[in-house]
């Protein structure tokens, strides 16, 4: 009896899991080599697309460390959709609080941040949509970043 048991509750957390996430139509993430971005190397993501989506939420999501030393972090968003059309836009994402703390969710060293960069997105297309993410510091370099994701929403 007791066999069957972890196989039933694994059954039920993978469904309950993929449940949660049944409004996502693209989610991708980008390891940063030796935790370092730098501001030349845009990060490429490609979407196909199937069916249009009357109104969509892009999120990036960031996993980095607690070294981190900025507040706030500045990046470029373009896309381009599969007729060549772009549209470019700049995100300014908090990381820390006033008061300095952390913001998002983190476990020992390692912290994850959620940041809705497009809201009510129309895509009105099918095809290859190209993403690119660019960080836009005045340094060159963005330290303490381990990846970056983008996440697409079907609201």
């Amino acid at each position: 009896m007791k066999r069957l048991l972890l196989p039933i509750i694994l059954l039920f957390l993978l469904v309950g899991i993929a449940a949660c996430d049944s409004n996502v139509i693209y989610r991708h993430h980008l390891l940063i080599p030796n935790s370092i971005w730098g501001r030349e190397n845009g990060l490429l993501f490609f979407m196909p697309i199937e069916k249009p989506i009357a109104r969509a939420t892009f999120e990036l999501t960031i996993r980095h460390t607690t070294r981190i030393p900025y507040r706030k972090t500045r990046f470029i968003i373009r896309i381009e959709s599969p007729s060549g059309a772009i549209r470019t836009d700049t995100c300014v994402a908090s990381i820390r609080d006033k008061e300095g703390k952390l913001l998002g969710r983190g476990l020992g060293d390692l912290w994850d941040l959620d940041i809705p960069i497009l809201e009510g997105y129309v895509i009105d297309q099918v095809g290859m949509y190209e993403i690119e993410i660019q960080q836009a510091m005045s340094r060159n370099q963005l330290a303490s970043i381990q990846d970056v994701g983008v996440v697409v929403k079907d609201d």
